[in-house]
């Protein structure tokens, strides 16, 4: 019966040992706060989040009608599609997972018309 309390026990101790290693070795840093982007893009123009950042993606509004149907914008991140309605201030409403974090490399595009974002971007501190 004591073997079987030690195997378990140490089992146990070899699992915290890999989950700690493993949050240590995937952990990206601190982050610190860098600047505020107020940006429009559209089918064209881009967002990419520069070298050893992060962005935050806080909003997207638009001032037109997207091509897609009336009431309707896209953005793209990555080449994924987001879809939002506009309420009346032509912000996105609906089922929009805001905030949306972009790592270095992401770009996020609008559709055929122009979307302001808005968000955060912050340095990577290792």
């Amino acid at each position: 019966m004591n073997t079987l309390i030690k195997i378990h026990a140490l089992a146990a101790i070899f699992a915290l040992l890999l989950v700690s290693y493993g949050t240590k070795t995937f952990a990206q840093g601190n982050l610190q706060f860098n600047q505020v982007i107020n940006r429009s893009v559209d089918n064209s123009t881009y967002y990419t989040v520069p070298a050893g950042k992060v962005f935050k993606l806080e909003a997207a509004s638009s001032s037109g009608v997207g091509y897609l149907y009336a009431g309707a914008i896209q953005i793209y991140i990555n080449g994924l599609v987001y879809i939002g309605s506009f309420s009346t201030s032509s912000s996105i409403v609906g089922n929009w997972p805001f905030p949306i974090w972009l790592r270095a490399g992401d770009s996020v595009q609008g559709n055929g018309i122009i979307v302001g974002i808005s968000g955060i971007e912050f340095n990577i501190i290792p």
